[in-house]
């Protein structure tokens, strides 16, 4: 998956961009300690939106799983 997703921006405030350019079967955010704090189903080609305003400030793990198999970890930015 990697070079077939871009996360923007990082540090995010509100919005997090997700750009893909395969299909995703989900996408989770975690916490530090490994805590599922977002969870997201079936994400399409093109560009997605994520509301993350309500999250705490601080460092979070974002986890793409593509439908074809493999995954990506990124770590993202909250402040």
């Amino acid at each position: 998956l990697a070079g077939k997703i871009q996360t923007y921006p990082n540090p995010v405030k509100d919005v997090l961009n997700i750009t893909t350019s395969t299909e995703l079967s989900q996408v989770v955010i975690t916490n530090v300690v490994g805590e599922e704090v977002y969870h997201l189903n079936n994400i399409s080609l093109g560009r997605r939106s994520i509301n993350i305003s309500e999250l705490s400030n601080g460092m979070y793990f974002i986890t793409f799983y593509g439908k074809s198999g493999g995954q990506l970890s990124q770590k993202i930015i909250k402040y």
